[in-house]
């Protein structure tokens, strides 16, 4: 047992075997926060997660955080997000066709469940419609709209200094923040255009950290393991067609299918339940599932979600202001004009780590040897630390064994595309001409509780394992892990020829960094450049230290032509 293993034995045994001292002396909760809190049908809503304890300290615990978006009684969107000591970033695609209304915005971790969703993150999220007119919707004069507290000022005397309050479009907007705390954990900063968010309740770091001391303690259940390591994706093992309780032998395996080798091999529970404890599954994939039986039954794993229940809850009525029209008018056909010209910009994801680091002992590329039609003929003329040996009356393939002086029983992990193939029989029928290559490892190789000796792992053209046919035991899910870290769109102008360029750039959102860098100094800068949208702007900072004290700012500029 490593030390990182060792370290999360003892996590475990500490907050999952004695769940009733873990309540008395560990909670988590969750604080979001979003670049603006109005935004129009289409855009893109920013978020930062930060998961704490009670007194607002981060947790080291979770590394996965659960967000969505829901109005009366239905969850609209829902994503994970991954996280790293207490912090994590994301965002949400809101649908064009979602209609005008207030939406609830949602926050938790697999942890907090154990308490209930009373004590989940909740926030107030005003979505405009303007492709759509909805006549039940009431439009006023602004005076006669309540005013919500302001949520403008600092916390600790932090201040936001710029060169100037008044900017032009396309310019260079130089910030410095001073007073920084000294244990300053995590800090976010968003500068997005305000002006409608009248009738909002204002949603800050600091009141969500005033309030924790006043939310309910409810009791600990102990159902809900933390993820402590990274995702648990949850199932149940059933008969393919009685639905009979499951016997002990059935092993549960799940992988992601593509061009990687990402398997888990299930823990099981009481009456079917598996658990998949896996780690960097970032993005929206396939997931094959299987379970293997030394019986002549059929099983299969179902997944299930991993979101909570909610509770139906109706939000406040929307008013639209008729002051509104000409800034609504203008972010609309500005948000047309961002997708049209830099849609593709808009969706660009950092490519994740790999969860298998094992480099292949042999590679074979199909294309370099001489095509045949079968895959024992494939395996006999070359790919020689391959051999197809038959036991108990069935094809297994073994693979030459790390002292080259043998090959192994047959419990060789065979992979197509990310599928395991349990019955090597599948492979010994595949067609060959849809191969482009093999790697094969040799060794030991550990997965969950599973043990192989050796992998073959065969990829296709186009990694969509064509032709592949499968029996009810394996099962496909399109599924999304963790969200992918997914790139802000910010243009530099740092030219004429930018400056003067014809593609237009109508951001509302100029800036979003939800883990700016201060290196432990007192101060620190960034930079940004203003957009073609005049108006007014907030420049937003929000954080924690490692105490768990508020870290809050704000400050607002001018931008026009």
């Amino acid at each position: 047992m490593n030390r990182k293993q060792y370290i999360s034995f003892l996590l475990l045994f500490w907050l999952v075997w004695i769940p009733a001292r873990a309540a008395e002396t560990f909670r988590e909760r969750v604080y979001i926060q979003t670049d603006k809190q109005t935004y129009l049908a289409g855009e893109l809503l920013w978020l930062k997660v930060y998961v704490t304890n009670q007194a607002g300290a981060p947790s080291p615990l979770s590394k996965v955080g659960y967000v969505e978006l829901l109005d009366e009684e239905t969850a609209l969107i829902q994503v994970k997000i991954e996280i790293r000591e207490g912090e994590g970033s994301g965002c949400l695609e809101l649908p064009v066709t979602l209609p005008t209304a207030h939406y609830r915005l949602v926050g938790y971790t697999q942890y907090m469940c154990n308490e209930g969703e009373e004590i989940f993150f909740r926030k107030e999220i005003r979505v405009i419609n303007t492709f759509r007119v909805d006549k039940n919707i009431p439009v006023l004069p602004e005076d006669e709209i309540p005013e919500p507290d302001s949520v403008t000022g600092s916390v600790n005397n932090i201040r936001i200094t710029t060169g100037k309050k008044v900017y032009t479009t396309r310019s260079k907007v130089d910030v410095n923040l001073e007073s920084l705390p000294g244990d300053l954990q995590t800090v976010c900063v968003s500068v997005a255009g305000t002006g409608l968010d009248t009738g909002l309740p204002g949603s800050t770091v600091q009141r969500w950290r005033e309030e924790l001391s006043h939310q309910p303690n409810p009791a600990f259940s102990g159902n809900y393991i933390p993820e402590y390591e990274g995702h648990i994706i949850k199932g149940r093992i059933v008969h393919t067609t009685t639905g009979a309780e499951v016997p002990e032998q059935v092993i549960s395996l799940l992988s992601f299918t593509g061009n990687d080798i990402r398997l888990f091999s299930g823990q099981a529970g009481e009456k079917g339940e598996v658990s998949f404890y896996t780690t960097h599954i970032k993005g929206k994939t396939e997931v094959a599932t299987v379970a293997v039986s030394y019986t002549d039954e059929l099983y299969r794993v179902d997944l299930q979600s991993p979101f909570a229940a909610h509770q139906p809850q109706t939000p406040s009525p929307v008013v639209l202001i008729q002051e509104w029209e000409e800034e609504l008018l203008k972010r609309s056909a500005g948000l047309q004009i961002l997708h049209v010209f830099t849609g593709d910009s808009l969706g660009t994801v950092k490519t994740g780590p790999s969860y298998f680091h094992g480099t292949p002992d042999w590679t074979y590329i199909f294309d370099e040897y001489t095509r045949f039609t079968t895959m024992e003929e494939v395996v006999i003329e070359f790919l020689l630390p391959l051999r197809f040996r038959k036991i108990n009356n069935k094809r297994h393939l073994s693979i030459l064994g790390q002292e080259r002086t043998g090959f192994s029983a047959g419990n060789s992990l065979v992979l197509l595309d990310g599928i395991p193939l349990m019955d090597h029989e599948l492979l010994f029928r595949y067609d060959p001409y849809l191969l482009q290559r093999v790697d094969v490892y040799r060794g030991q190789y550990v997965f969950g509780e599973q043990l192989f000796n050796g992998i073959a792992a065969f990829y296709t053209f186009g990694n969509n394992y064509p032709g592949l046919v499968l029996d009810a035991s394996t099962q496909l899910f399109d599924y999304e892990g963790t969200q992918g870290d997914r790139v802000f769109y910010s243009p530099v102008y740092d030219s004429p020829e930018k400056i003067s360029g014809r593609l237009p750039d109508y951001r509302h959102t100029l800036f979003w960094n939800p883990a700016l860098n201060t290196g432990g100094a007192l101060k620190t800068g960034f930079g940004f450049y203003t957009s073609d949208m005049e108006g007014t702007f907030v420049i937003r900072v929000e954080g924690i230290t490692k105490k768990g004290e508020a870290v809050f700012a704000t400050q607002t500029i001018e931008i026009k032509k």
